[in-house]
Formats: structure tokens, C-alpha cells, sequence
């Protein structure tokens, strides 16, 4: 147990300085700077190397906003390392409109992706397949993002992860960004494309 929470110390400390060196980088889309928060969702979503605002973000994936900050703060409330990334940056920053709690109902993030949920692995015939070893937070989440952006619409990624956290990490991001999660039994994954 004392190692896990050593981790996610080490993963915390991680963000924080990143949020630091960052904070007030201009969103890649309108322009308008990002506060710590913000910059702590672009991380969330995988889009640490083009960071956008919310609003932004939320229109890239064809999404409601209020929807979307709502998984996001959900999935911040279930992870010890984004939880005290975002209350450094509520200290940093003061009242932040981004920091109120979401609406009761309104987030599609729940605990039903437990492992095996999805395609059976006779089902699952991959098209491309990852070793993401003990990659975490963040850097696994970019990383896919990057390699789902060079896949076909609808083609299958077959991605093993080892880190802990990876089992709600992807089925979470998978939901905030309208990806699939097709097969999920840690530490292998498979996340389909969207269709575009």
C-alpha cells in the first residue's frame, strides 16, 4: 500500500510542477489563457502538447461542456494524483469557476467498466497493438491519443498498460472523448476509433 501511495505522490508532484511551468499557456484554439485547472483538464483528455480550454475542447469532440467537466471532475475525485494536482491549483489560483462541484446526475463517469466489460477476447481481432508498460496519468493518455489520431476510423487498438491506475484511466478517457473501450481485462485494453 505504501508503495501505491508513493506513486501517486510521485505522479502528484509530476502535474503540479507541470501545472506550474504552464499555467496561463494560451489555448491552442481561442487563444484565451488557461488557468492551472484547465491545463489540468487538457492533460486529463491527453492533449498536454495542444492544450485548449474547456469550451474548446468540449466543441472538438462535438460535446456538451457541462457534461464533459462533470467526468472530468469525477474521474479527479477517484485518482489520488489528479485530485491533489487540481487542490494545489484551487490554493494557486483561488476561487476558480472550473472548481465547483458538477451538478448531481449530470456525469457519465461510473464504476461499470470493470474488468471483461465490453467484446469477448475471441471478438477482439486487433489492427494495431501497444505495450504502454507502467505508463501513467497523463503520458499514457497522450500517447494514445497520438497513436488513435494515426489509426483508421473504427480500427482497433489492442493496448496493455500495467500501471494501476490504468483501469480507470482509459475506460475514463475512452468516455470523455467518445472513444470505444471494446475489451477491458488489466492489463490489456482495447479501444476502438471513432468513426469521425
Amino acid at each position: 500500500m505504501a508503495m501505491r501511495e508513493d506513486k501517486a505522490d510521485v505522479r502528484a508532484g509530476a502535474l503540479i510542477v507541470a501545472l506550474a511551468r504552464r499555467s496561463g499557456e494560451p489555448c491552442r484554439v481561442c487563444g484565451k489563457p488557461l488557468c492551472a485547472h484547465e491545463l489540468l483538464f487538457a492533460i486529463m483528455l491527453g492533449r498536454s502538447n495542444e492544450p485548449c480550454c474547456s469550451t474548446c475542447a468540449a466543441a472538438i469532440q462535438n460535446g456538451d461542456r457541462e457534461l464533459l467537466l462533470a467526468d472530468l471532475r469525477a474521474h479527479i475525485g477517484r485518482r489520488d494524483c489528479y485530485r491533489a494536482a487540481w487542490e494545489w491549483a484551487g490554493v494557486r489560483e483561488g476561487s476558480c469557476r472550473l472548481a465547483v462541484e458538477p451538478p448531481e446526475g449530470r456525469s457519465r463517469i461510473d464504476d461499470s467498466h470493470g474488468p471483461g466489460q465490453g467484446d469477448s477476447a475471441a471478438d477482439v481481432v486487433p489492427d494495431a497493438e501497444w505495450d504502454a508498460g507502467d505508463m501513467s496519468c497523463g503520458d499514457l493518455v497522450l500517447e494514445l491519443r497520438a497513436r488513435m489520431k494515426t489509426m483508421a476510423p473504427g480500427s482497433l487498438l489492442l493496448v496493455t498498460a500495467h500501471d494501476p491506475g490504468a483501469s480507470e484511466d482509459l475506460p475514463a478517457w475512452c468516455r470523455m472523448t467518445g472513444y470505444r473501450l471494446v475489451y477491458a481485462r488489466p492489463p490489456i485494453f482495447g479501444v476502438r476509433n471513432k468513426e469521425r
